[in-house]
Order: C-alpha cells, then sequence, then structure tokens
C-alpha cells in the first residue's frame, strides 16, 4: 500500500464505493423519499419545497408533509439532501434535457448514499491513522465500513446516518488532526458539529461534548467553537420557524407513523439488539467483537500513546498528527 495518508485514505474510498454499489440494487426506503427528490428540486430553482405526492398513499409518502406555510416539505431535516446537492447536476441536466426523472433518482440516491458513507470511511482512516499503526487502522476501518449499519443502511439509501456519520468523521480528524493548529480551526469544529446536530438532532450529544472537551482544554477558544455553530444553528431555526412555526421544526410535534403503542423496556431492549429489520446486532455484527473484547487486556500490538504533553487546563493532550502530510 502507498505511505502516503492522502493516497492511501483515497484506495480506501474507492474500494469501499466498489463494494458498496457491488449488489447492483436499489434499496427502496419510503424515509429517505424526501431527501432523494430534494436535491433536483434544488438544482431546478424549486428551492426546498417539494411537490405534492400525488397518487402516492400516505404509508409510502411519509416524509413528505404540508407545511405551515402550505407548501409540501421533507418532514426530516434538509442537511442530507443540501449536502449531496453537488453530485446531483450532471444527473439534473439529463432530466433537464428529457430523462426520466425516476431513473435519475433511483440511481442517484444509491450513488450520492455510497459516496458519502466511502467518504466517512476515508476520514476515519485518516484519524486511526494518527492514533494506532497502519495495519490495525486498516482494519478498525473495514470493520466500521463493511461490518456496521455503515455498509446495510447508510451506503444504500440517504438516511440521516450516512451524512453524520461523515460530519463525526470530519469533527473527530479536526479534533485528533489539528488541535494545535490555527484558531479558526475550533470555529470549524464549530460549525461542523452544528451540521452534525441538523441532520438529526439526538446528535447534539457529540456537539455538547465538543463543547465540555474544548472547555476542559482550551477554554479560551470555546468562544470560535460558539461563534463557528451560529451560523449554521441559525439557519435551522429560520427555516424550522417559516415552515413549522416552531425551533424544533418537524420534531415539535412528532407522532410515529407506526402509531403510539409502547413496548415494555426489557423486551424493546431485546428487539433493538436481535430483531430482524431493526435489531444493532442484525445490522452491526462488528459490536458482537467489541463485545468479546471487553473481556480481555488491550491488545499488545496495538500503539500505546506517547508520553502525554500537559496542554490548557492541565490535561493531557492527544497524540500530535503525525508528519505524514495531510489528504
Amino acid at each position: 500500500m502507498p505511505r502516503r495518508p492522502g493516497t492511501q485514505a483515497l484506495l480506501v474510498f474507492l474500494v469501499a464505493i466498489l463494494v458498496y454499489n457491488a449488489n447492483l440494487r436499489y434499496i427502496a426506503s419510503f424515509d429517505s423519499l424526501a431527501s432523494s427528490l430534494l436535491p433536483f428540486r434544488i438544482l431546478s430553482g424549486h428551492g426546498l419545497t417539494l411537490e405534492e405526492p400525488k397518487g402516492i398513499p400516505p404509508s409510502i409518502s411519509y416524509s413528505i408533509v404540508r407545511s405551515r406555510t402550505g407548501s409540501w416539505v421533507s418532514f426530516y431535516p434538509v442537511v442530507t439532501p443540501l449536502l449531496v446537492t453537488p453530485l446531483y447536476v450532471p444527473a439534473a441536466v439529463w432530466v433537464a434535457r428529457g430523462g426520466d426523472p425516476e431513473i435519475a433518482r433511483v440511481l442517484m440516491e444509491k450513488l450520492a448514499a455510497s459516496v458519502v458513507a466511502a467518504g466517512s470511511a476515508a476520514v476515519l482512516f485518516l484519524v486511526l491513522l494518527r492514533l494506532t499503526r497502519p495495519r490495525f487502522a486498516l482494519l478498525l476501518t473495514a470493520a466500521y465500513a463493511f461490518g456496521t449499519s455503515t455498509f446495510t443502511i447508510s451506503s444504500q439509501a440517504l438516511w440521516q446516518h450516512g451524512p453524520a456519520e461523515l460530519l463525526l468523521a470530519i469533527l473527530l480528524w479536526l479534533v485528533v488532526c489539528h488541535e494545535n493548529g490555527p484558531p479558526m480551526v475550533f470555529a470549524r469544529m464549530g460549525a461542523v458539529a452544528a451540521l452534525l446536530s441538523a441532520d438529526r438532532p439526538p446528535n447534539v450529544v457529540f456537539a455538547l461534548a465538543l463543547a465540555v472537551w474544548c472547555a476542559l482544554r482550551h477554554p479560551r477558544r470555546l468562544p470560535l467553537i460558539v461563534a463557528g455553530a451560529m451560523p449554521v444553528a441559525a439557519l435551522v431555526v429560520a427555516y424550522d420557524l417559516v415552515y413549522f412555526h416552531t425551533w424544533l421544526g418537524s420534531y415539535g410535534g412528532f407522532v410515529s407513523v407506526y402509531g403510539k403503542e409502547r413496548t415494555p423496556l426489557l423486551p424493546g431492549i431485546a428487539a433493538r439488539l436481535l430483531a430482524p429489520g431493526i435489531g444493532l446486532l442484525v445490522y452491526s455484527p462488528f459490536f458482537i467483537f467489541l463485545l468479546l473484547l471487553l473481556r480481555r487486556s488491550p491488545h499488545p500490538a496495538l500503539d500505546a500513546p506517547p508520553s502525554p504533553t500537559r496542554g490548557e487546563g492541565g490535561l493531557p493532550s492527544p497524540p500530535a498528527c503525525m508528519d505524514r502530510g495531510d489528504p
């Protein structure tokens, strides 16, 4: 394998793209219907609104809802379709010249999802190269790319999961590899953390973790993280207020399409772990091996971190980025 990290990451990206598309199938998802249509609407000048889903049963078109303004919009946050819109330019040109819009939608959703998922694997590989030996970095990246729901879900359709993984990988890359870089790096961290939270609101826990980390290690940089996050947060709140009349967006009055039935706690946990279709260990068998590794001591071949240096606040600093060249 070539020694330059950027070249290695590119190879990881290309291999992942090949594997993700090897099934030559489109896995239809009603959840991602709005996300698969929005890039075409954006490129055709219709902004963030969608066409009324005429002739489509509500059980299929539930990701497209009528907003408070009367226009039809995505029920889910629009970060995912916005991030992949540049990939849609050739397909949008083809549709504008008479191409079949449904064929273009199906092909582009699968391609865009696989590109995003493969990108997250490549960025994660660069992060792991700074934390352990190249061989283990590659093994861990392969486990993430092909042994978790990155393979079975994120790479197959435009769910929110794929962009969330990519944004989280980018955030880790900034933290691990550029902590000691220019001050504006912290503003970029804030912007990425805000996008991560906007893509899937539960991801706000990662933004909070970033804020706590910065407050402990670099308290003087915390305002930069907040400043970087504010423009994204303002745009998200403005969108939610305009179309849903609440800063919580569609999540402010969320009612599951599966009804309001409640499952007892223990059977519910068991289902989330093992049930076909929703089980974590079904879609991410990699976690089974993690559970087994909890009973073992750390592998001697893994790199021990170098002697820590002291950062702001007297806490150990992470390993500095090795001089292997940035991607």
